[in-house]
């Protein structure tokens, strides 16, 4: 089945909200990167998926399309920074963890991490850099 390109950034967060909602803890973020990658390559789909269309957006020379596509990745971001608190809040990430930096480097992991992965074409890459992100954030729920 192929889906229109339009509709895949909106997916993609819906997703993550979905997803990210359902983190208790800071072990639970390994679920969330394997579906990350295995639905960042997904047939049926734009090569890479609705990752794929929002790099390519942020690409894009046409202002509209890379202000939309920063427009999701700041939602991504603020979705992430809410789960990287409610984890703060209920004693599973150490209080002096920065929620808006580790949401940074974890959208940033996906985002390097992707272009390696398309450039390379293997999704390794992707999961490396997120993996990476991680392992930040697992330093400190290793505090708690």
């Amino acid at each position: 089945m192929h889906r229109n390109p339009d509709d895949l950034p909106s997916a993609l967060l819906e997703t993550q909200r979905r997803q990210l909602s359902e983190v208790t803890s800071v072990s639970c973020f390994d679920a969330w990167r394997d579906s990350l990658v295995a639905t960042s390559g997904r047939s049926g789909d734009p090569p890479g998926g609705a990752l794929g269309v929002l790099i390519a957006r942020l690409a894009d020379r046409n202002e509209g399309a890379r202000e939309e596509a920063a427009s999701y990745f700041a939602g991504w971001h603020r979705l992430l920074a809410t789960t990287m608190r409610r984890l703060q809040d209920r004693g599973r990430l150490h209080h002096d963890a920065d929620p808006e930096a580790l949401a940074t480097g974890l959208v940033a992991g996906v985002q390097g991490g992707y272009l390696r992965a398309r450039a390379s074409g293997s999704p390794h890459h992707l999961l490396v850099a997120i993996e990476m992100a991680l392992a930040h954030i697992r330093s400190f729920a290793d505090q708690v």
